[in-house]
C-alpha cells in the first residue's frame, strides 16, 4: 500500500510539473511571434538591399563597357575614312 501511494503521488507531481512546464512555454511562443515577423521583415529587407547592390555593380559595369565601345566604334570609323 506504501509503494502504491508513492507511485500515485510522484505521477501526480510529474504531471502538475509538466503542466506548468507546457504553460510556461506556450506563452513564450506567444511573445516569440512577434520577434520572428521581424526576423522575416529583416530578410526581406536584406534581399532587396543585395538587389540594389547588385544592379548598381552592374550598372557601373555596363558605364565601363560603354566608353570601350565608344572608342572602339571611332576607331573603326577613322579606318574607314582612311
Amino acid at each position: 500500500m506504501n509503494k502504491l501511494l508513492a507511485a500515485i503521488i510522484a505521477a501526480a507531481f510529474a504531471f502538475t510539473s509538466a503542466g506548468a512546464i507546457a504553460a510556461k512555454h506556450g506563452d513564450g511562443m506567444k511573445k516569440d511571434e512577434p520577434k520572428a515577423e521581424k526576423k522575416a521583415e529583416a530578410k526581406k529587407d536584406e534581399k532587396k538591399a543585395e538587389k540594389k547592390a547588385e544592379a548598381k555593380k552592374d550598372e557601373k559595369k555596363a558605364e565601363k563597357k560603354a566608353p570601350k565601345k565608344q572608342e572602339a566604334k571611332k576607331e573603326m570609323k577613322k579606318e574607314d575614312k582612311k
